[in-house]
């Protein structure tokens, strides 16, 4: 097969869907791919402009999606793609297709100058591509007598209310989320769109009259649990309680709702399921330890390090102050890493090679790592 790789065109939206939905195992009459991601697949936000795809026989057999999200890091900018809908007609695997879209991807998101770029999927897979395990979540499960024993019978101070097409309060969750010190910029047309991606369903939180904050929920499973103030962590999770037990997913950088999170609930495990690819190493390293720094309590140390055949970076803390910086003449690097390493050091739960680090360098890691799930693609 001749393996011709383009950007799909406007206008071909409804072949694409199709396409994607039969590739994913989906009925195409029910146009799940709009359902799951409603804010990239409607027809206004011209999905087309964004999915690379291969045509055989004139119709689309491969497609895969690249989406540029813009991060923003206490004030800085992070440029992001993330890489979703890979797919191969089933009638034209084991080809080579993947192999050959996933390298024009990684091309283009190269010549396009991004910071990182982010996937789902099968690690040995897009480990190829150059993608790792990267960052993690701490899921906490609460159960009926967790409340029980926490608050008794104290009445709680917030009810929840799921956010409907229209509500006025969408202006009060968009202004809590764009004060996080960690967000993706989320157009705000977009909005509504984003916080229903994946099947989740927007609630927000009241205190009486007053907005309190919002959460994501699918089924008993919560996500972006922001709050105008963290003492209110216990009433948000008696609001949203149920009979089964509830799951609620918070970054490590989250801190607050980390600490009071822990304090009552039945179990909270550590889970890392992001791949990751690093393409511009000293931005990416600065904000990571940045946010990092701003968040948990650093113990002042100085560390210089190379990574493959780039130039050594020298990180380090003093007074709580976190910099990145390209390495000094007479700084050797302590540590020489390949990227898979590399991504195990910084981001990973795991690494061997931060045994070989004195105190209190060895503390500070791993770094925070991750999307909000609302923006995955």
């Amino acid at each position: 097969m001749n393996i011709k790789t383009e950007f799909s065109k406007r206008g071909e939206e409804p072949e694409l869907l199709r396409f994607l939905n039969t590739a994913f195992g989906y009925d195409p009459e029910k146009n799940e791919f709009l359902d799951l991601l409603p804010k990239l697949y409607r027809e206004e936000y011209d999905p087309c402009q964004h999915n690379l795809t291969i045509r055989g026989n004139g119709k689309i057999v491969a497609a895969a999606g690249v989406y540029p999200t813009s991060l923003q890091v206490l004030g800085e900018p992070l440029s992001c793609v993330g890489i979703g809908n890979v797919a191969v007609d089933a009638s034209v695997r084991g080809k080579g297709l993947m192999t050959a879209l996933m390298r024009e991807v990684m091309a283009f998101v190269l010549r396009s100058g991004f910071d990182l770029a982010v996937l789902g999927g099968q690690r040995q897979r897009y480990e190829t591509f150059g993608f790792y395990l990267g960052g993690c979540e701490h899921e906490f499960v609460f159960k009926a007598a967790n409340l029980k024993h926490a608050f008794g019978d104290r009445p709680c101070s917030l009810c929840a209310r799921q956010l409907e097409e229209g509500d006025a309060a969408i202006g009060e969750v968009i202004a809590l989320h764009d004060a996080q010190p960690y967000r993706a910029l989320r157009q705000p047309k977009r909005f509504p769109d984003i916080l229903r991606s994946w099947k989740y369903a927007p609630y927000t939180l009241w205190k009486g009259h007053d907005f309190a904050g919002y959460f994501l929920r699918k089924g008993n499973d919560v996500r972006e649990l922001l709050l105008r103030d963290p003492n209110d962590f216990g009433d948000a999770i008696c609001a949203m309680k149920g009979d089964a037990d509830l799951t609620v997913a918070l970054h490590p950088y989250e801190r607050e709702l980390l600490l009071r999170a822990a304090a009552f609930s039945e179990t909270e495990t550590l889970t890392q399921w992001e791949k990751f690819c690093v393409l511009r190493w000293m931005p990416v390293l600065s904000a990571a330890l940045r946010l990092h720094a701003a968040t948990t309590p650093l113990d002042n140390g100085i560390f210089t390090v190379r990574i493959g055949a780039e130039p050594p970076v020298t990180l380090s803390v003093n007074g709580g102050v976190a910099s990145v910086r390209l390495a000094k003449a007479g700084e050797s690097p302590e540590l020489t890493l390949d990227r898979a390493q590399a991504m195990a050091f910084f981001f990973g739960r795991e690494s061997a090679h931060r045994a070989f680090l004195p105190s209190p360098t060895r503390w500070w890691f791993p770094f925070p790592l991750a999307l909000r799930m609302a923006d995955h693609v």
